[in-house]
């Protein structure tokens, strides 16, 4: 049954005064909480494709809905209670703004899941790009540790191989040197002769050292003489 059909009572000047105050408290209650509400609404115009913001503008907004709900709720059962013509007129009132508010905050929360859910879906795409970039990057740097590796090894066998080359080349120019070496000692090696080695033996071992070499020849009357070099003299002896 609707506030029109109703009995309408009237009141008195004293019941009047009780009735205008206690909906003042009530009203004024109920004016607050719906500016916090306005508020809250405002506030979603900053939100952008911010997530996180969008979130806490719809916690603020389902709170102060939330009190706005109670306390209109409140006046309205104590203008239901009264059944008079002041009364009547104050819930026609109280109903229409219950009414645009309730259809700001719900067109306002669609606006904003709506624009939730989008960034969802974008954060996810871009989730999706991020994880095949992160998979590829670890993939190009293994493969960049594969292939430090692998230039390691090749500059270790390097190593080696100059190394061996090295050894390779001191060996034959050691070898080369010893044969120079070998040369020269031949070609700077004197050649004496018989009588050079026996005056050197002389010299060594003294005067009292003497050589006697008896060799036979012939005279002019062909009788066979001995001839005795005595080397302490120097001098030829012949005996018969």
């Amino acid at each position: 049954m609707s506030a029109e059909d109703r009995r309408i009572r009237k009141l008195t000047p004293k019941g009047l005064v009780m009735f205008n105050e206690q909906c003042e408290q009530l009203k004024s209650k109920t004016d607050e909480t719906l500016a916090e509400v306005e508020d809250a609404l405002v506030t979603s115009g900053t939100c952008a494709k911010d997530f996180q913001k969008i979130r806490e503008v719809e916690r603020l907004i389902s709170v102060k809905f939330k009190d706005f709900c109670i306390s209109s709720e409140d006046y309205k059962k104590y203008l239901l209670s009264q059944s008079t013509e002041e009364a009547v007129n104050l819930l026609n009132e109280l109903e229409v703004s219950m009414n645009k508010c309730f259809s700001i905050v719900k067109r306002t929360s669609d606006e904003l899941k709506e624009t939730k859910f989008e960034l969802l879906e974008t954060l996810s795409h871009v989730s999706s790009n991020v994880s095949s970039f992160q998979r590829a990057k670890a993939q190009a740097e293994r493969a960049k540790l594969e292939l430090i590796k692998r230039e390691g090894e090749l500059l270790k066998q390097k190593t080696d191989i100059e190394a061996k080359i090295s050894i390779v080349r001191q060996e034959k120019e050691i070898i080369s040197a010893e044969a120079d070496f070998t040369e020269e000692e031949k070609i700077d090696l004197p050649i004496y002769s018989r009588e050079q080695m026996t005056s050197a033996f002389i010299l060594k071992y003294g005067p009292s050292f003497r050589v006697r070499r008896t060799t036979t020849c012939s005279t002019r009357d062909n009788i066979p003489r001995s001839k005795t070099v005595d080397t302490n003299v120097g001098k030829w002896r012949t005996s018969v």
